[in-house]
C-alpha cells in the first residue's frame, strides 16, 4: 500500500510512504478494509521510496481508496542514526504501534534485504 506525501512529509520531494504486509495472494487485495491491512500485518517497518518501483514493475497500483484511520500506523517512526523520528524527521520518543523503519529513500534492493531477512529467504548477490 502506498500513500502520497505532500508537506513536511518525507526525507525528500515526491517520496511515496509504502506499507509491506505479511500478506500472499494470488490476487491484489483491493478492499481497503481487509483485515490483512491492519498495521500488525506489516512485514517490515514503513518504508519512503520513489515512482522508480512502480516505472519498474516491482509495484502495481491495484486501486485507490481512502483508508480508516485505524488501518495506518498513529505515527509511522523510523531510524535516523540512533534517534527515533517521526514521519516529518522529528524526533519522536512516543508510543511505537508497528515496526521501525529507516529514514530516507529506500532502493528496490534494500526492500528485498529487508523482506528476505524477515521471510527467511537467502540475500539476492550484490
Amino acid at each position: 500500500m502506498g500513500v502520497h506525501l505532500e508537506g513536511c512529509h518525507a526525507p525528500m520531494p515526491d517520496c511515496h510512504l509504502v506499507y509491506i504486509y505479511d500478506s500472499v495472494t494470488d490476487e491484489p487485495i483491493c478492499d481497503p478494509e481487509d483485515e490483512r491491512l491492519m498495521p500488525s500485518r506489516l512485514a517490515i517497518g514503513p518504508a519512503f521510496v520513489n515512482r522508480l518501483l512502480w516505472s519498474k514493475g516491482f509495484f502495481r497500483t491495484v486501486t485507490e481508496a481512502e483508508l480508516k484511520r485505524h488501518y495506518l500506523l498513529r505515527t509511522p517512526v523510523f531510524r535516523l542514526m540512533q534517534e527515533l523520528v517521526d514521519d516529518c524527521g522529528n524526533a519522536y520518543d512516543g508510543p511505537v504501534d508497528g515496526p521501525v523503519g529507516t529514514w530516507g529513500l529506500m532502493s528496490y534492493s534494500y526492500l528485498d534485504d529487508r523482506l528476505s531477512e524477515r521471510f527467511n529467504l537467502p540475500l539476492a548477490p550484490s
